[in-house]
């Protein structure tokens, strides 16, 4: 079934759902980048990243943040769905997506949880393109991982210490 645009603002109102990001090709989007100026954004952030939208070179620059905000619904993670497709392929940026609301319990967020979001998604996707990374590439992820998990499991053992000695 193809794609059917709503008649009627009800029909719209109806349908709506503020937390499904749409992906980039989604024929649902509507482009409101006029009115919204986010045309000139989207070259600005283009070049942040090093990619030239008029034609399409890339130099990569390092280090780059970049804040993304608005309220719920207003199309933050649709913009940078379609951010990542213009940065990825070949020569460019492997662009990974962690929905942390699916993924992390929204209560109960540990840097360290995120982290190990974000290398399970990056690992996935790396085995989903059949990219085998360069010997040692990931070896100082791997020891920073290794590092974290050895320094929780002795707070761990400490904690149940202290706690086993308060109680004696």
């Amino acid at each position: 079934m193809t794609y059917q645009p709503p008649k009627h603002l009800l029909e719209v109102l109806h349908e709506i759902a503020y937390d499904e990001a749409l992906g980039p090709d989604d024929p649902r989007y509507v482009d409101t980048s006029e009115a919204r100026g986010s045309q000139q954004t989207r070259s600005r952030l283009a070049i942040k990243f090093g990619l030239s939208l008029k034609d399409g070179r890339f130099f990569p620059q390092d280090r780059r943040h970049v804040l993304f905000f608005g309220h719920t619904g207003s199309g933050k993670s649709t913009e940078l769905r379609r951010y990542a497709k213009d940065l990825s392929g070949p020569g460019r940026f492997l662009a990974i997506e962690v929905d942390v609301a699916t993924a992390l319990d929204r209560n109960n967020v540990q840097y360290a949880d995120l982290l190990m979001a974000v290398a399970e998604s990056l690992l996935a996707r790396l085995q989903d393109e059949q990219i085998i990374p360069a010997a040692g590439v990931l070896d100082p992820l791997r020891e920073w991982f290794v590092e974290r998990v050895l320094a929780s499991e002795k707070a761990k053992d400490f904690r149940l210490e202290v706690e086993s000695g308060a109680k004696a």
